[in-house]
């Protein structure tokens, strides 16, 4: 069975600044309102079920990529597992 690539995305912590959508070479983020209309980071709908294919996970990047989805968060609301 394939592992799969999990990103989430603590709501509580996440402030909706964008800086994960503008770091992320894959293109995996987006910001949405949330159920009160507040700006959150979310995974864009169209990546969803193959996020493990454009996400390489939190080492590879970050040893690929300076910039990426944690390095930028401040609030450290992004976590990734396999």
């Amino acid at each position: 069975m394939a592992k799969r690539q999990i990103i989430k995305i603590d709501q509580e912590k996440c402030d909706g600044c964008g800086k994960c959508v503008e770091a992320c070479f894959a293109g995996n983020f987006e910001i949405k309102p949330n159920e009160q209309g507040q700006p959150k980071a979310a995974i864009k709908e169209s990546h969803r079920k193959k996020i493990h294919l454009s996400c390489p996970g939190y080492g590879k990047c970050s040893a690929e990529h300076t910039v990426n989805c944690h390095s930028v968060c401040q609030k450290d609301a992004i976590s990734h597992s396999w």
